[in-house]
């Protein structure tokens, strides 16, 4: 199939580096698959996102001085991402609301719900427009790995999902609802940062000039133990330390909190360990093929989601363990569900 035009519809302005390479990875593989159609971002940003930004929320998730602390970085890393975000996508002109959107969506062929957590009102702040209900031409609605997070769907949803012409949902837990709870067939895939190669990254990531090797914590959130872990293998194997998150609190030999999007894929590029509680911080130890240490339990609960795709690559089987040491050299299966996602969005 030929398509003149298609729209991406995600959440590509959060403040949030896996929120952002996801929608990159899309849009470059789409640009890939399709390279005579305009691949193009919709520069949508729902209230639940916009509020993810501001300072208000912050106060109230962190507390006053926690968050006027941490302003100033949250604003260097949002400016940084947007910048990425203008350089390396294509993005339409910026789209207010529901009667912008209905007008925009007449230029595209087809238009993709995509990755990350966009169905859950958690994150979405209950906004429709994830569920394309901003216009009628149900040929055009198609979702790649989109996902509810934990917020199992309602029968207002379903109706809105039975209008799709093709679902892809990211968890297999959401393919099983939809089917049992209202009949809905979805298809799984993974995330669409593991459907590019690590050179596609290489060639726009940017390296760090550390005076040592480095090991790499990358936390989402920040934990204290985790950190302290690296650290102590960072000194059993004569390296140094290098602490990604938004916390202001110091640790390991470099700490980082306002990083560019390039700056992070270099991290990740030129590690020589990933130490991680974050599911692209699996993803970006998978497709650069480290060693990987994994905690699976953090103050937001068990990591399912890099559990799961580490099941599915064969890396790990059934596991009690809280902190995983594995090596992700080896991913034959990696491989599969990266062709399993190329193949469905080949076949639009």
């Amino acid at each position: 199939m030929t398509y003149r035009s298609i729209g991406i519809l995600t959440f590509h302005n959060a403040n949030n580096y896996g929120a952002v390479l996801q929608t990159y990875a899309l849009q470059k593989t789409l640009s890939k698959l399709y390279p005579e159609s305009d691949t193009e971002v919709i520069n949508y940003s729902c209230e639940g996102i916009k509020r993810q930004r501001s300072l208000l929320k912050q106060i109230k998730n962190q507390g006053f001085i926690s968050a006027v602390l941490h302003y100033p970085q949250s604003e260097k890393r949002i400016r940084k991402i947007d910048s990425f975000c203008r350089q390396k996508m294509n993005i339409s002109p910026i789209v207010k609301d529901k009667e912008e959107l209905s007008f925009l969506s007449k230029k595209y062929d087809i238009i993709i719900t995509g990755s990350d957590q966009i169905w859950n009102p958690k994150w979405n702040g209950n906004d429709n427009v994830y569920f394309q209900d901003f216009h009628n031409d149900n040929n055009k609605k198609i979702s790649y790995a989109a996902s509810f997070g934990n917020y199992e769907p309602d029968e207002k949803i379903a109706s809105f999902l039975k209008q799709y012409k093709s679902i892809s949902v990211r968890e297999k837990s959401s393919k099983d609802i939809l089917y049992k709870k209202f009949g809905i067939v979805s298809q799984v895939h993974p995330d669409p940062t593991l459907l590019l190669d690590m050179e596609d990254y290489r060639s726009i990531a940017v390296k760090h000039k550390f005076k040592k090797p480095y090991i790499l914590c990358y936390m989402v959130p920040f934990q204290k133990s985790l950190a302290d872990h690296c650290s102590d293998i960072a000194k059993k194997e004569g390296l140094i330390s290098v602490t990604v998150s938004k916390s202001l609190h110091h640790s390991g030999n470099i700490s980082l909190n306002t990083s560019s999007v390039e700056e992070i894929l270099g991290l990740f590029c030129h590690a020589e360990c990933i130490v991680t509680n974050s599911f692209h911080g699996t993803a970006f130890a998978l497709i650069n093929n480290k060693k990987l240490v994994l905690e699976l339990n953090n103050p937001r609960g068990f990591n399912t989601r890099s559990y799961d795709l580490l099941k599915e690559c064969g890396i790990i089987s059934d596991c009690k363990e809280n902190l995983l040491t594995l090596d992700c050299s080896m991913n034959n299966e990696l491989n599969k569900l990266k062709e399993r996602g190329l193949k469905y969005l080949s076949q639009l």
